[in-house]
């Protein structure tokens, strides 16, 4: 992607999660990113295309570090990769860097911002599909290796085991985005340590 282009969609991501996408003029958007109309106009045939592209940026960012949490990097054992997919204030450092934004205090916006790009644009509504089943599937051929190599207990079943992590991490961000004191840490440390005594060998 152009620098400018993405520069652009990562200060209307800012942007998004702080107003009202529908009541917010092309004009005002300018103004709030510092470029003029005609430098939008450049790279987004219309408001909406802009709009578009911000949700599916966010999603992209979503899908790397969905990625990142089912490889399993050289020398960790299986242990700490199950770990890190319950390290949560890991996973927020690693989306303000990536998207400039705090993803557990914006959270209801950004899910107000991807809900209304789902109403206008049937294709993020197949883009979410897409990423969660790439995510679920990659989980699952993560926890089947762990299990032919005798790190997880043989009668688990992978395939419920990587639609259990999926929602509890899912869960886990909406709740911590609606309730700020939750002590998601700690909880999210406690239920990593319940799993792990139940899977394994």
């Amino acid at each position: 992607m152009n620098d400018t282009k993405e520069k652009i969609i990562r200060q209307a991501l800012v942007y998004f999660n702080t107003h009202d996408y529908e009541k917010a003029s092309l004009n005002e958007i300018a103004g709030a990113l510092g470029v003029t109309k005609g430098a939008i106009y450049h790279y987004f045939g219309s408001k909406d295309e802009l709009f578009r592209e911000t949700a599916c940026y966010t999603l992209d960012q979503l899908e790397t570090q969905f990625q990142s949490l089912t490889r399993r990097p050289e020398g960790l054992t299986f242990q700490e990769a199950m770990l890190a997919w319950f390290s949560f204030e890991e996973m927020g450092a690693v989306f303000m860097e990536s998207m400039g934004i705090d993803i557990f205090s914006n959270y209801e916006k950004n899910f107000y911002m991807i809900f209304m790009a789902l109403r206008k644009f049937p294709e993020i509504r197949e883009k979410i599909g897409s990423i969660y089943t790439s995510l679920m599937r990659n989980l699952e051929q993560m926890l089947k290796e762990a299990k032919d190599k005798g790190e997880l207990r043989r009668d688990v079943d992978t395939e419920a085991l990587a639609f259990e992590l999926t929602a509890y991490g899912e869960g886990a961000m909406l709740l911590r985005g609606f309730l700020p004191s939750l002590p998601l840490g700690k909880l999210s440390r406690r239920n990593f340590e319940d799993l792990w005594n139940r899977i394994k060998p």
